[in-house]
């Protein structure tokens, strides 16, 4: 199976969960991307880390998981031994029960273990095209561009000369129409992305993006990295809509101008609970750190 686009991506989800006997509605689409021996540049070890932690998300148990990194390693040419290293990992427990590594969630934080799932995600329209996340694809359907512009946005932003950033609203809404999502759903996009929607030069973007922030009209919005406009480490920003809609207030836009308001994320500020953490996993390597 090819390893590049949308559609490919998506129908291993479908072949995969058959080939592993897993089910279909318990498997991420960048997970079976993996398991079909798509890595990528990602680390062998690293990738064998993130399908024990999966398996046991699914329900696995771990001589389960096991068998599930067995058949993996010998389709990917990978030592057996070396893969099952991650099912002990993937099932140490706290002294509390809880996991040590809990399973990865929307953000895939650069520099983890999980950071390998990202471009896959990117490209299926995470988490509009993976069932195990649907669930964030509800809420408030009455947030929409129409509220915005009800409450009188619009008008506030070309009074203080920001008539550019209702355009970069509306991209937004466009956006998480596009993929499915509800209102104030997290997504990610890249600021190209957000430009052709908007129909703003995307070197503004960033600019814009971090008015809204600034006036409470987003609740995320954590800047992209990378080190080049076509480098493979790129990431892209993670935005999320306020809901429900504030109203313009003299406060709130006096943010703009007073630069007192919250500063965008990058990268900082607390994550979601299961995107993992504590101490690193022995999950083998040459020596590298893991996550």
């Amino acid at each position: 199976m090819s390893a590049s686009p949308e559609i490919p991506a998506l129908e291993a989800t479908v072949l995969v969960a058959a080939e592993y006997g897993l089910r279909t509605a318990d498997l991420k689409p960048c997970v079976a991307f993996l398991l079909d021996g798509n890595l990528g540049s990602a680390e062998r070890h690293k990738a064998a880390f993130v399908i024990a932690v999966e398996c046991r998300r699914m329900g696995l148990e771990a001589n389960a998981c096991a068998r599930v990194l067995r058949a993996w390693s010998r389709k990917i040419g990978y030592r057996e031994r070396d893969a099952q290293r991650a099912v002990g990992s993937a099932f140490r427990r706290k002294p509390n029960g809880d996991w040590l590594y809990p399973a990865p969630g929307l953000n895939k934080k650069p520099g983890t273990s999980y950071a390998i799932l990202a471009p896959t995600c990117e490209t299926v329209g995470c988490p509009a095209n993976c069932t195990p996340f649907l669930k964030l694809r509800q809420g408030p359907k009455a947030e929409t561009m129409q509220r915005f512009e009800q409450l009188g946005w619009p008008e506030e932003l070309r009074r203080i000369r920001r008539a550019a950033a209702a355009d970069v609203y509306r991209a937004i809404c466009l956006i998480e129409r596009q993929h499915g999502l509800s209102p104030g759903s997290p997504l990610f996009a890249s600021y190209k992305k957000v430009a052709e929607f908007s129909g703003r030069d995307h070197s503004g973007i960033g600019r814009l993006l971090d008015v809204l922030w600034r006036i409470s009209l987003l609740s995320v919005f954590e800047r992209g990295s990378g080190s080049g406009p076509y480098a493979r480490d790129r990431h892209a920003s993670r935005i999320a809509r306020m809901v429900p809609i504030p109203a313009p207030s003299s406060a709130l836009l006096a943010a703009i101008k007073t630069g007192c308001g919250p500063q965008p994320q990058i990268g900082g500020g607390p994550q979601p609970k299961d995107i993992g953490g504590g101490p690193q996993p022995d999950i083998g390597g040459l020596g590298e750190e893991v996550a």
